[in-house]
């Protein structure tokens, strides 16, 4: 059965249930944010004000209602992918735009033009982003990173080490067993741990092998016989293979199972789950690291584990002509994605990569603090693009400078006040007052919730990543867009059968 909603009908289910999740959501942005409890089925109830965690875990028991939240969850979602911050911005965002845009579009506004509009004004509103932006100082950094994780001393942490590391973007967060956080500088190569069965590991947490010989497939491998000339090798001389490719079937993982009769394993088999650019960058790299320029050669040491399989070369001039060839490439390179991908592998192959454990008294504890260490670092990469003052200042400053020539740009203005406005509003603050002192100052302080204090661009410790504030922007302009131009919503209800197909049965 289906069921149509449309007309004033949807109009309310959408204006509904944007309320729902900007009203829950919103109340945790600015460092004074309350915290939200969250209770799902598959875990126990837990404290956050992580923006994400929380509009995920927001649904109703009505299909018409869930569907909605689905499409304005995915804003969110997005900018968190993205970014990995900013979700609460978006939602905050989002519930403007779009809330001011149905009062246009209820008064007669065409809804396709009304997009198109805000589209046209949101490519004003980033322009002007880019022109306010500045490169981020290690200071800045580790402020970005407090004002993200709400805590100083996890900002501190998280940018000495990223220091470090080089800011190598090879970081992983995980949770500790103690109480203490602490870090980790880790050598060597690392992939993910797609060992093609988990019993290579012998039921131990880590194997390591010294001087294996590493053998590279860019295939699947479905027959002994392929392995064969490499396998007696091994045997003969006593030494260990790791043998990676595409996938093992189970014939051969099986196989090499039964040969595989000591507490270390002779074979050990690896998948290349990777495609691609992906695919064929970690074959370089391993080439490089056992110092060869085809697919055999020998390892220092190999680190199996349940999370990674770590692979430590010998020093060679292949090795290091590669990490000179890689430095070239970044220099040169102007797409931001592979941009990312050689600096992970330059990272990688200089050892620059490291875990950051995160303590706690109790595994919800341990939790919650895992999401502000992740919310940190994700601020701290994104600030590569550059930063801006906090606090909802730049928007505030391009809400006052935004030409008005459309209904969109009346609709963007009075969004981009919404989020400085927001985080008064949740430290019970006048905003028109402090509105007025900024604006005075050519919108070149920032008030300080924490503080009670205005401070100026140069002095504040309040600031916010550009990338964060453009892709929070178009996220919530992009769903916002999407609902204002729905004018129908089909809902599939399911129908059982069993009775009838019993009915049938006793003809």
């Amino acid at each position: 059965m289906k069921s149509v909603i449309k007309g004033e009908e949807l109009y309310n289910y959408l204006e509904e249930n944007v309320k729902l999740i900007s009203d829950t959501v919103k109340t945790t942005i600015g460092p004074r944010g309350s915290n939200v409890i969250v209770s799902t089925m598959n875990m126990p109830p837990f404290i956050t004000n992580d923006g994400v965690t929380i509009a995920d875990a927001i649904a109703s028991s009505d299909g018409v209602s869930n569907t909605i939240l689905i499409l304005i969850k995915e804003a969110a979602l997005k900018t968190n992918n993205d970014v990995g911050d900013g979700t609460t911005t978006t939602i905050v965002l989002l519930e403007s735009i779009f809330l001011n845009g149905l009062k246009e579009i209820k008064n007669g506004y065409n809804p396709l033009k009304l997009k198109q509009e805000i589209d046209e004004s949101v490519k004003k509103v980033i322009d002007l982003l880019d022109k306010e932006s500045m490169i981020a100082s290690d200071k800045n950094l580790m402020n970005l990173a407090s004002i993200s994780a709400n805590d100083t001393e996890i900002g501190k942490l998280i940018t000495e080490f990223y220091l470090k590391l080089k800011k190598s973007k090879n970081i992983k967060i995980m949770e500790s067993d103690t109480l203490e956080d602490h870090t980790e500088k880790l050598l060597g190569y690392f992939i993910d741990s797609n060992l093609a069965s988990p019993y290579f590991l012998k039921n131990k947490e880590n194997i390591t092998i010294n001087n294996p010989n590493l053998l590279i497939f860019e295939k699947c491998i479905n027959d002994l016989e392929e392995l064969a000339i490499y396998i007696n090798d091994a045997i003969n001389k006593n030494t260990s293979l790791l043998i990676m490719a595409d996938s093992f079937s189970d014939q051969v993982i099986n196989e090499i199972l039964a040969i595989n009769d000591s507490d270390i394993p002779k074979i050990v088999l690896i998948n290349n789950f990777e495609y691609g650019t992906n695919k064929f960058a970690i074959i370089d790299d391993l080439q490089a690291l056992i110092g060869v320029n085809n697919n055999y050669g020998t390892l220092k040491k190999v680190i199996l584990d349940k999370n990674n399989i770590t692979f430590i070369g010998n020093n060679s001039n292949i090795l290091n002509r590669k990490i000179n060839e890689l430095k070239e490439e970044i220099k040169n390179e102007t797409i931001e994605y592979e941009l990312d991908l050689l600096k992970n592998r330059l990272s990688k192959l200089e050892n620059n990569y490291g875990i950051i454990y995160v303590g706690g008294n109790t595994t919800l504890e341990r939790r919650e603090r895992k999401m502000r260490f992740d919310d940190a670092l994700s601020a701290i990469y994104s600030a590569s693009d550059g930063i801006l003052m906090g606090g909802g200042i730049p928007y505030l400053k391009i809400s006052d400078e935004l030409n008005i020539t459309t209904s969109a740009d009346k609709i963007i203005k009075k969004a981009l006040y919404s989020p400085f406005k927001q985080i008064l509003e949740n430290n019970a603050i006048n905003s028109p007052e402090i509105y007025k002192y900024i604006k005075d100052n050519d919108f070149n302080v920032v008030y300080n919730v924490k503080n009670n204090t205005f401070e100026t661009r140069e002095e504040t410790s309040v600031i916010d990543s550009k990338k964060v504030l453009v892709e929070a922007l178009i996220n919530a302009s992009s769903i916002a867009g999407m609902l204002l131009t729905t004018t129908h919503l089909i809902i599939n209800e399911e129908k059982k059968f069993t009775n009838s197909f019993n009915e049938f049965s006793e003809l």
